[in-house]
């Protein structure tokens, strides 16, 4: 690691400049669901209450919201193993 900070370091000072960009940092969190016998409607209903999810999820940490952060929304995976 620190090798590779220090060739950066003299990329960096050859160029006297860079420029970088980043995307939105995420984080995620995972919720497993077992025993079901009908995914289908089970990932509807899920869909169906994803406003409620959000407001549930953002409930618990009004700083990170009021930073611009919280819940975003969700995805819902199904894993081949279940199917």
């Amino acid at each position: 690691m620190v090798a590779a900070v220090s060739q950066m370091a003299i990329i960096v000072r050859q160029c006297a400049r860079f420029t970088m960009r980043s995307d939105q940092p995420i984080m995620r969190a995972q919720v497993q669901v077992s025993g079901l016998a009908d995914i289908a409607s089970a990932k509807l209903r899920l869909l169906k209450m994803e406003s409620e999810f959000i407001s549930l999820a953002n409930l618990k940490d009004a700083v990170l919201v009021s930073l611009g952060g919280g819940c975003k929304g969700f995805k819902f995976t199904c894993s081949s193993l279940l199917q």
